[in-house]
This record gives C-alpha cells, structure tokens and sequence, in this order.
C-alpha cells in the first residue's frame, strides 16, 4: 500500500480562474497538528476561494471548520474544541511588500508553486487552536490529585527537630 500523496494546487492558476475548492482532509495527515492533540482523528472541513478583490488584489479566503481534541491545562484530562476558522490571505511575493496588506487581511507569501493543499489547510488550524486549552466553565473539570503533597504526610510521625525558641514561643502566648 502506497502512502498517499497530498493534492497540489497552483495558487496563481486557481486565483486566474476564480476556482472555490472544497471537501474534507483527515486529521491524521497532518503531522505538525497532531503533535499539538490529544488524538488525531476526524477530519477538517475546508472551503476555499481562489479569487480577485476589488482592488485586484491576490485573494485566498475561506472558512476552516473541526473538532480536535487536546488536553485541558486544568485538569489534565482531553477535551473537545470546535475550531471554526474563517481567513482572507493576501498573496505577496516577497516579505518587502507585508506592509502593503489590506487591514484584516493576513499575507500568505508565494514562494512556491504548486503548494500542497493539507498544508495551506494545517497551517492555519494551528494557528486556530487556542493558547490554553480547558474546559468550558459550564463543563466538569477537576484538576487532578497529587500525591506527595503535605496533606499526604499527615499519618507520618512529626520527626522534626523542635525549633529552639518554640518554648519562647509558647511563653508568649500565655501572656
């Protein structure tokens, strides 16, 4: 069985045509992603258009949509996060025209052609993800027990040293 190989597209030729491209890619295609998840299963939903503003501007917008599942930083435990993405990248052919990009929109930069489609699509589902994945406040979230903690040593027999002036201590409180 062969690996499957990612779909390519020309960005400069789907632009030309005003081409919209649609339809699933599996979670577990993408390596970088998965890195970042609890488990890689399901798919990402993805609808793009390859198209001109009116400014004749180099246009990739679309909108990203998944569950992925991570792990909650409260509680240790995964979690689900709807991730619904929408995007407009600007294309540019060199970092020198960055500043040139219309407000809201993000520079996607043309170096190559033909892009593999799975990683225009990845890179901008982990931009997507959120810093800190948790729990909703609505959802039950625990944070877990540790062990070896204080209230663990509470059955051990006090084996300090007694503090030298504890009896100065007690003294004062008598006063």
């Amino acid at each position: 069985m062969s690996a499957r190989q990612p779909e390519m597209v020309n960005v400069a030729r789907l632009i030309a045509a005003g081409r919209q491209l649609q339809g699933r890619l599996p979670l577990q295609t993408m390596d970088r992603l998965g890195e970042m998840l609890v488990e890689n299963k399901g798919e990402v939903e993805y609808n793009l258009h390859f198209v001109r503003d009116d400014q004749n501007r180099q246009m990739i917008t679309g909108e990203l949509v998944a569950t992925v599942v991570m792990q909650c930083q409260r509680c240790l435990a995964p979690v689900s996060i709807q991730v619904q993405r929408s995007m407009a990248w600007e294309c540019v052919w060199s970092e020198a025209q960055f500043p040139n990009i219309a407000a809201g929109h993000d520079p996607y930069l043309m170096e190559e052609s033909p892009v593999a489609l799975a990683g225009l699509v990845e890179d901008e589902m982990i931009l997507s993800l959120p810093l800190v994945a948790r729990h909703e406040a609505h959802e039950a979230c625990t944070p877990p027990q540790f062990s070896g903690g204080e209230d663990d040593r509470q059955d051990e027999p006090d084996t300090r040293e007694p503090h030298p002036l504890a009896d100065l201590a007690r003294l004062k409180r008598k006063d």
